[in-house]
């Protein structure tokens, strides 16, 4: 090759070596020049280049698209307690319904005794009538206006079509977590603003829709794109941020879902029809598609791809915003030849066949023993923890008569466990902190089924407890498996315990509903040996807390053998 030398205009500069090329640098800037001294000689570890970057301006895009995409939460998977609250109601007769002006019962029957039509004169002169099925409902709006159920008469032979609105959330979803993968192909900024666009689409379809099967759909919709854009866009922070920020920004992160939870419950007290309410409460996601048309691509993304100049481009402009120093174009070059390998993702065209695609990631996956360990034990704790996170606020209906207040305060609960959870992660760890947090909502939730009536504030500070606790699981698990999966499929790995989490909420809402009127203290008993098993699994687990992100199942292997030693 050829040795490019680049004169120097005064004897106060000078020039250093780098592989092939020679590189200026001021001599004044004694700082700088030992940075990229370390950069240089430090080639083995990815994670010094965001060390230098550090954090700035460049950081805030990514941060608020990860903040709107939790805030947005709440408007989905828990705004069922208000938009399609359980609603008393009484059939009533046709012929006599011009008259009534007010009903005082609401007997939930859907059968309606028609006098005039079905009466039948017997052999000791009384008047009997046949019961016929109801087509005229009246519903108790005591307490909300207008609901799902009372717009589209969703009780008795159409009861069923109400699991519909929560399970086409969850369905949409998985097929957004299946489309996941794509980021790792396609980019993770592409899918953000894709998956923006046509969640936009679906706040509309479920909100201006007369037709109950195009809100279905919608929901579909809702589901599918909220899926895509909360595992990338938290995906894509992790990989912008210094790595002694990764703990600390992960859990603040989760802040907007707790106090936008906290006001979903103060906004549906003054806002009683479903559709106003569901509009609102879906705001934080309508800036998401706009603040993607400026983003950078992960940098990150770029070196696995092979894309050296844009990723040196992208780097160096976070260096100016942030004041850092930028990593040079040979520092990236090493770093693709030390990580090439077969599990490795290669820069590909866009004729390559997806299945191909999902077999490579499938065999990084699963085609080692710690790797199968992690891919299949992440996702169960995954699933027994939000199946608590998610089962305490849709239990509202079986623990108070209060809903609005209840889930304002399981919101604001969750804000001390964004508060002190990074301090107490940096103090014993990510697994220590699962495993001691899952105990305590283990315990305190039987304690509810045994504390008396006369005095119930006891049991809204065990459910207090509880949520705070269950919350920092959550708050760390997102952490815990960002950390945990290599790059190469790290997004992969995120969505497979989404799916997980996913499955968990729509494993709660069924149970809440079938027990909440039949045998209510069980579902505290399945919740609490929830949280028994999930500590057991975490267990398992390797500590990620303050070690480098793994590239690679090289890098996964040595961080294993790493702890074994210690």
């Amino acid at each position: 090759g050829l040795d490019f030398i680049i004169m120097a205009p005064n004897p106060n500069d000078i020039v250093q070596m780098e592989g092939e090329e020679e590189i200026k640098v001021d001599s004044h800037n004694e700082k700088d020049l030992l940075h990229i001294q370390e950069l240089n000689e430090e080639n083995d570890n990815h994670e010094d280049m965001f060390a230098h970057i550090g954090f700035g301006k460049w950081n805030i895009l990514y941060l608020i698209s990860g903040c709107l995409s939790q805030a947005s939460a709440p408007a989905q998977y828990l705004s069922s307690l208000f938009v399609n609250m359980p609603t008393n109601f009484t059939c009533i007769n046709i012929s006599e319904s011009r008259n009534m002006s007010h009903i005082d019962v609401y007997d939930n029957s859907c059968k309606v005794h028609n006098w005039i039509v079905s009466e039948v004169l017997t052999t000791d002169n009384r008047l009997y009538s046949t019961p016929e099925h109801c087509s005229v409902f009246e519903y108790d709006t005591s307490v909300f206006k207008s609901t799902l159920t009372t717009e589209f008469n969703l009780v008795c032979d159409k009861a069923w079509l109400i699991s519909l609105y929560q399970t086409s959330l969850v369905v949409g979803a998985i097929v957004g977590n299946l489309l996941t993968g794509v980021s790792d192909t396609c980019g993770r900024v592409f899918v953000l603003r894709i998956s923006g666009i046509f969640y936009a689409v679906g706040v509309l379809l479920v909100g201006a829709s007369y037709d109950y099967f195009l809100i279905i759909l919608g929901r579909f919709l809702l589901g599918m794109c909220h899926s895509l854009f909360m595992s990338v866009a938290f995906t894509i922070v992790s990989e912008t941020l210094p790595p002694n920020l990764w703990s600390t920004i992960g859990i603040m992160m989760n802040l907007p879902y707790y106090i936008c939870c906290a006001l979903m419950g103060l906004i549906a007290y003054y806002i009683r029809h479903w559709r106003m309410l569901h509009l609102i409460l879906c705001i934080p996601v309508y800036p998401l598609p706009f603040i993607a048309i400026f983003m950078d691509k992960s940098p990150r993304w770029l070196v696995q791809k092979g894309y050296i100049e844009d990723a040196h481009s992208i780097l160096e402009k976070a260096a100016n915003l942030n004041g850092g120093i930028a990593p040079s174009k040979e520092y990236l070059k090493k770093y693709i030849v030390q990580n090439k390998s077969k599990e490795y993702i290669k820069k590909t065209n866009n004729c390559e066949n997806i299945v191909t695609k999902i077999a490579t990631r499938g065999k990084i996956l699963f085609g080692t023993k710690s790797m199968i360990k992690m891919s299949l034990i992440t996702p169960l704790v995954w699933f027994f923890t939000s199946s608590v996170y998610y089962g305490i606020p849709l239990n509202a209906h079986s623990f108070t008569n209060n809903p609005f207040l209840y889930i304002s305060i399981v919101g604001l609960a969750e804000v001390p466990s964004c508060l002190f959870g990074s301090f107490l992660l940096k103090r014993i760890g990510n697994i220590k902190t699962v495993i001691a947090m899952l105990l305590v909502p283990a315990c305190s939730l039987i304690l509810v089924l045994v504390t008396p009536d006369t005095v119930i504030w006891i049991r809204w500070v065990l459910v207090g407890l509880a949520v705070m606790a269950i919350g920092l699981v959550q708050n760390t698990c997102m952490v815990l498996t960002n950390e945990i999966f290599p790059t190469v499929v790290r997004s992969t790995g995120f969505s497979i315990c989404l799916m997980a989490y996913y499955m968990a909420y729509l494993f709660s809402s069924y149970i809440n509903s079938i027990l909440e009127h039949k045998v209510w203290w069980l579902f505290n008993v399945i919740c609490s040996a929830s949280c028994i098993m999930g500590a057991l699994l975490a267990i398992q687990l390797p500590e990620t807390q303050g070690k480098p992100l793994c590239e690679n199942v090289t890098d996964v292997k040595r961080r294993e053998a790493e702890q074994l030693e210690k």
